[in-house]
């Protein structure tokens, strides 16, 4: 139910228009989505990227967010990602589809709509050197993840201010 029941059923009837299953067991998992994933705006093949491999690994959330250097968007269809959460979430067998929340300006999110309470841990190409290795995530944490332009100095000072940065190796992703 994307809430964390499960059920196990047995296919009683099976035909072209519908299937009758009877339900053997339910039970409720304990939810353990600690990451949320808030991102620049990207390309549509990277977002669609970025919503199926965080999906599979069981992110609690997406945050899309406009920043200096993320694409505009005139748009954004809402029931499109909650159909890719909702099948890549059952494909891999997740109990909770994380939600996908409506884009927000990086300032409103940051000032206004962000859970204080969550750790901030932002990829910065400018740090490097620190690695998820240095990293101790014991409480709900929002990953946030810049456009391929990277974070102006501005937003850059922001975050520094709240959370924590990441680098990602040597290499530009």
């Amino acid at each position: 139910d994307g809430v964390g029941t499960v059920a196990k059923a047995v296919i009683q009837d099976n035909n072209n228009k519908k299937s009758r299953c009877l339900v053997r067991e339910i039970k409720v998992e304990s939810r353990r989505n600690l990451i949320h994933v808030a991102f620049a705006i990207p390309k549509s093949s990277a977002l669609d990227f970025i919503i199926h491999r965080c999906t599979e690994v069981g992110v609690g959330s997406f945050q899309p967010l406009i920043s200096e250097n993320s694409l505009k968007i005139n748009s954004w269809n809402d029931g499109r990602w909650e159909r890719v959460v909702m099948e890549t979430a059952k494909q891999c067998q997740e109990a909770f589809f994380p939600q996908v929340l409506k884009p927000l300006s990086l300032k409103e999110w940051i000032f206004e709509k962000r859970d204080p309470n969550r750790q901030l841990i932002y990829c910065d190409e400018e740090a490097r050197h620190d690695t998820l290795d240095s990293i101790s995530i014991e409480k709900e944490v929002d990953f946030l993840i810049g456009s391929e332009g990277g974070w102006s100095e501005t937003e850059r000072k922001e975050f520094q201010k709240l959370g924590k940065a990441m680098g990602l190796g040597k290499n530009r992703l």
